[in-house]
């Protein structure tokens, strides 16, 4: 008798009356299907257990080459149609080839993950594009997947999330707003299946890729156990990132000036850096201007304080004010940067900005202002005490005293730029 000819599914049989010849058991197993699980079982024996003290010390990197490994052996096309590249062989085969597998809890829940809740609902739910886009890289191992439903405040309760979603203005993608938590996968994956309310209120399911603007990955969670597996927390929030800087931590090292010139202009020039530290050593102007902006008064206190650019909501002043239009949009981080090209030194911009962080470069005669360095910033990584860190984007102009009045006039056009761009929601994008 074949599986196909069996009715009982499941634990079916502890409820209902059955033969012995309804019940699969492991004597059932086909030749075939007893080769791919040996295959499955010397791949966990030879190839990864060996590595299971490098892989619970999050070495991921080996995780995602294993997980390769994997799709070479054929195990992550199992469930897949054939139409796109798989298998499509039955849930006995699949079953057989993940207990073959879970000897290893570290790379069981990557393996799990990849070949079941981060694939299936795009086989059972996706659109035809969206199976042809993703699941032949899938089943090779070159695209992780992981599946954010849990969040802070709602886990087993899956209908309590908060994550929203909403429809752009122009009516071509949805924005996402929100936090998943202990998210497997999360380090490694490059593509999220994400959960979320339409308009807070009808619960469905996004694909959001890795580098989709507004998607950001957390640190790794310090778990007692399961050590081997990445698990993040998946930020939902606005598309750029902004320093904030900890003036309680700062010593006036200098190392994050350093760190930003030599990064941006090849060469170590601390007056040439993006963000501003203020040493306040016994001197400097009586009143507010003391100490950037801080009223550290006429002798000064000795204090370090640390400033950095604040990546201003709409209407940006400094974009707003350049006559040439050469503060642009970076697309990775949505961070305002100076384009050299169209920059002729006339310093609008830094007229414009209240907090005086639109710096000079006389030798080139161009402006300067934080790029975020692509995501990355060298000045955070660079700073021994934590002073700066680099986090989601909030707008933080109303927190931070200005050092100084400025009037901006918005260039035609701009308040529809404001629009496009950021509007009032995170810039996680569904394509």
């Amino acid at each position: 008798m074949t599986t196909a000819e069996r009715s009982m599914k499941g634990g079916e049989f502890l409820i209902e009356e059955a033969s012995g010849a309804e019940i699969f058991t492991p004597e059932d197993f086909s030749e075939e299907q007893r080769q791919l699980g040996g295959t499955a079982e010397r791949f966990l024996a030879r190839e990864v257990l060996p590595n299971a003290e490098r892989i619970e010390n999050h070495d991921f990197p080996l995780v995602v080459s294993l997980l390769k490994r994997a799709g070479e052996l054929g195990f992550l096309m199992i469930d897949v149609p054939e139409e796109y590249g798989g298998l499509e062989l039955d849930k006995a085969t699949s079953a057989l080839v993940a207990e073959k597998i879970s000897g290893y809890s570290g790379f069981i829940c990557a393996f799990g993950i990849q070949t079941g809740l981060g694939t299936i609902p795009l086989i059972y739910y996706g659109t035809k594009q969206q199976k042809e886009k993703y699941l032949g890289r899938i089943i090779t191992g070159d695209l992780i997947t992981a599946y954010c439903l849990t969040e802070p405040d709602a886990g087993s309760d899956a209908l309590g999330a908060k994550t929203s979603a909403v429809l752009s203005a122009d009516g071509r993608d949805y924005v996402l707003n929100g936090t998943k938590q202990f998210i497997t996968n999360g380090g490694i994956a490059g593509l999220y299946t994400v959960f979320a309310k339409v308009d807070r209120e009808h619960f469905t399911a996004f694909l959001l890729e890795r580098s989709f603007p507004g998607v950001t990955v957390g640190p790794e969670e310090k778990k007692l156990g399961i050590r081997g597996s990445s698990t993040t927390a998946v930020i939902l929030e606005d598309a750029r990132g902004v320093l904030v800087a900890d003036a309680t931590r700062c010593t006036g090292c200098g190392r994050c000036e350093l760190a930003c010139t030599e990064f941006n202009d090849g060469r170590a020039r601390p007056s040439l850096a993006r963000l501003r530290v203020s040493r306040n050593y016994n001197f400097g102007p009586r009143g507010q201007q003391a100490g950037v902006g801080r009223g550290m008064g006429e002798f000064g206190n000795f204090r370090v304080v640390p400033d950095t650019c604040l990546q201003c909501p709409h209407p940006v002043p400094c974009e707003a004010a350049c006559p040439r239009g050469a503060i642009v949009l970076e697309p990775k981080t949505r961070a305002r940067v100076v384009d050299p090209n169209r920059c002729t030194g006339c310093r609008s911009c830094a007229q414009a900005c209240p907090w005086e962080m639109i710096g000079f470069d006389p030798a080139a005669g161009k402006a300067m202002k934080c790029t975020l360095c692509a995501g990355d910033p060298e000045c955070a990584a660079a700073c021994p005490t934590g002073a700066l860190r680099y986090v989601p984007w909030r707008d933080l102009t109303g927190a931070v005293p200005v050092r100084r009045a400025a009037v901006t006039v918005p260039l035609a056009g701009s308040a529809a730029a404001c629009t496009s761009c950021h509007g009032a929601r995170k810039d996680a994008r569904r394509k």
